[in-house]
């Protein structure tokens, strides 16, 4: 909090269950991430145990944004370990 406001507003949903997510939490994250203005055309929640615990999401895009003529962009995974952004990319 800054000034007594919430400055992260958009909840980490990799880390709740998958049946606790609502639709719109995902749409959510994957426009603050993606800095889309769309919803994901699929969306991946897993998590797993075994040898290591792992949490993760993934979104596919409805379309590809060179083709609409926003320019070359790289394609990216973003890592999180407990919450904070190790790597980018």
């Amino acid at each position: 909090k800054v000034d007594g406001e919430r400055v992260n507003t958009v909840e980490p949903v990799w880390m709740k269950s998958k049946n606790s997510v609502t639709t719109e939490e995902h749409e959510e994250l994957y426009r603050h991430l993606g800095q889309a203005y769309d919803s994901p055309r699929y969306t991946l929640q897993f998590e797993t145990d075994a040898p290591i615990a792992i949490k993760s999401v993934f979104y596919v895009p409805q379309s590809h944004r060179e083709k609409m003529g926003m320019g070359q962009q790289e394609a990216c995974v973003n890592l999180y370990s407990r919450k904070v952004l190790i790597t980018a990319k």
